[in-house]
């Protein structure tokens, strides 16, 4: 196979299904890399031990100039579950999400980061939960599952789900409760489709819960107090590089404030938040500030400040406008 971009009618007609079982899965594994060749195999070997099947795993290279193509060759006559291979110029990891929703052949969802791993019963725990859902009848009222994360060596990342995992609760109700630490979220993929990251033109960067705060608005989630994602933070991952991201992605983070900030669904303090914020990007991209809302309009000196610290943090890496 070569390293030309596949369309997505070709995707969907097989043409680059680089091993295939049959079947329609219930999740799409989705891994979006970039030059990650030396850690893929994480990923590829805890989903090789998966104790149910019921997944395919879609690599989205996302213009890598490393060995990627070549170790996941590699992977093939190994795998016992249909993996795809994409090759696309290097847009960043929301424009990739945004193509694979589109790819995906699976029910449900899940973005496996390429430096991450999947504990050993992770899609058998999905499958188990939804199922249970399904025998509720109240499945369509729910977006998806998230689930906790912990590093390789055992250690929880952030908080647990105690006080959410019986409830009858939505993304949103996290937010409010103030549940720290990466989670691990698998959403139903019609609804991935209907919300993509509305991302500027010429900009790669929005955080990954804009998705589901959106989603949330209509959809509960069911949430599992168990971690079945590894993990371990890069020097060079988007979780260490957040503010430059964001900084360098100004138009795309201003809409992402922009859209919750005046949400009364959500607690005031989360409020608080989105509107400094907002301002904070409006002033990085150059936009207008809003100053029309009181909360906005109060908290104004908030976000001048938070502006300057931004761009005396990162004037070695951005340089001068």
């Amino acid at each position: 196979m070569g390293t030309r971009r596949y369309t997505s009618e070709e995707y969907k007609s097989g043409i680059i299904d680089l091993h295939g079982v049959g079947g329609h899965p219930l999740i799409t594994v989705f891994t979006p890399t970039w030059n990650r060749a030396h850690l893929l195999s994480r990923a590829f070997d805890s989903l090789l031990i998966q104790s149910k099947k019921n997944f395919e795993w879609i690599i989205y290279d996302d213009g890598s100039t490393d060995e990627t193509e070549q170790v996941v060759r590699g992977w093939l006559d190994r795998a016992d579950f249909r993996i795809h291979y994409i090759k696309s110029k290097n847009r960043g990891k929301a424009a990739a999400m945004n193509a694979g929703a589109e790819l995906a052949n699976g029910e449900l969802f899940l973005v496996l980061d390429s430096d991450d791993a999947a504990s050993s019963n992770a899609m058998e725990k999905f499958d188990q939960v939804w199922r249970d859902l399904a025998d509720t009848g109240l499945r369509d009222r729910y977006a998806g599952m998230s689930a906790l994360k912990a590093t390789f060596d055992g250690v929880l990342v952030g908080d647990g789900y105690e006080l959410l995992e019986r409830a009858q609760a939505s993304y949103i109700e996290r937010s409010n409760l103030g549940v720290a630490g990466d989670k691990w979220e698998i959403i139903r993929t019609d609804l991935v489709r209907a919300h993509p990251y509305p991302l500027a033109s010429g900009e790669r960067y929005m955080a990954p819960s804009y998705s589901w705060l959106v989603i949330a608005r209509h959809h509960l989630t069911a949430f599992i107090n168990e971690p079945l994602g590894l993990i371990e933070y890069q020097a060079d991952g988007i979780s260490a590089n957040n503010i430059r991201n964001r900084v360098n992605s100004p138009v795309s983070t201003y809409r992402y404030y922009s859209e919750f900030y005046g949400d009364r669904r959500f607690r005031f303090r989360c409020r608080l938040n989105f509107t400094a914020n907002m301002n904070r990007f409006a002033l990085h991209g150059g936009g207008k500030l809003v100053v029309w809302d009181f909360m906005a309009l109060v908290l104004l000196p908030v976000s001048c400040a938070f502006y300057l610290i931004d761009r005396f943090r990162l004037r070695s890496i951005l340089g001068p406008k």
